[in-house]
């Protein structure tokens, strides 16, 4: 076989995987958008190395910071998608942000679903602290 071959045919299947690829992120982001109208806290975590499999986690969240929906990305090919992750329902963020995983979940699978948490926390610290400088300025005036 020539090598102009062998770069063309390389150069093709790197294309469709890219295309590929693309169709994968569009569906995650699709999906996303649809979690986030069910709660007023949606957030997407993640866990693992570049060169490792990565996990991700996507997190919906109540008022009182229980998780109405939990769903996971994880696998191998540019088929994967969100899939349910029922165990996680009606846990706190309190809970989530807790070391020990609940039963079904991997370590890995609870640590992208730690980071989606640790978001929502620090969101809300940042809006309780917003706030509170508002309340600070009103007084003084």
């Amino acid at each position: 076989m020539n090598t102009s071959v062998i770069f063309l045919a390389i150069a093709f299947v790197w294309i469709i995987q890219l295309m590929l690829s693309l169709l994968q992120t569009k569906r995650f982001h699709k999906r996303v958008t649809e979690l986030r109208k069910m709660g007023p806290a949606t957030s997407v975590g993640f866990a693992g190395k570049n060169w490792t499999m990565k996990q991700y986690g996507v997190l919906v969240m109540d008022d009182e910071r229980n998780v109405v929906q939990a769903e996971k990305l994880a696998g191998v090919t540019v088929f994967s998608s969100l899939k349910d992750v029922p165990q996680l329902k009606g846990l706190s963020l309190i809970r989530l942000l807790q070391d020990e995983p609940v039963p079904g979940v991997s370590k890995k699978l609870w640590a992208a679903f730690q980071n989606a948490a640790d978001y929502i926390r620090k969101h809300d610290i940042k809006i309780e602290n917003e706030r509170e400088d508002e309340e600070e300025v009103e007084t003084r005036r």
